[in-house]
């Protein structure tokens, strides 16, 4: 069975995806993904709506125009990932990950000390 097609973002938001529980994860286990396209969200008005605070501590969130939420709302604890294009010449991307708050940061240094740097 082919995997389910998103929808468009401007005309769901958020839009969340299940996940089947992974006994591989320690709880928490996130149940779900919500990926949120932020680009219309003019202020606090307009993302009152969304139970943020839900989504963003218990769920894996993808954000797209992460700066339009307000600084309150951002987890202390979180793994940023940015993926950016460098050259618009080219179709490479870079990824850039950052750990936020003592959970992201433990886990960043065993990925560190299995992987290195």
């Amino acid at each position: 069975m082919p995997p389910p097609r998103s929808a468009s973002l401007c005309l769901a938001l958020p839009r969340p995806y299940r996940l089947s529980a992974c006994p591989a994860s320690p709880p928490p286990n996130p149940s779900s993904i919500h990926h949120m396209d932020l680009y219309r969200m003019a202020g606090a008005a307009d993302l009152a709506s969304l139970d943020l605070e839900h989504i963003l501590t218990d769920c894996i969130c993808l954000l797209e125009w992460p700066d339009r939420l307000s600084e309150e709302l951002v987890p202390e604890d979180r793994l940023e990932v940015c993926i950016k294009i460098e050259d618009p010449r080219s179709d490479m991307r870079k990824v850039y990950i950052a750990p936020y708050g003592e959970v992201w940061a433990a886990k960043a240094s065993e990925v560190h000390a299995q992987y290195g740097g």
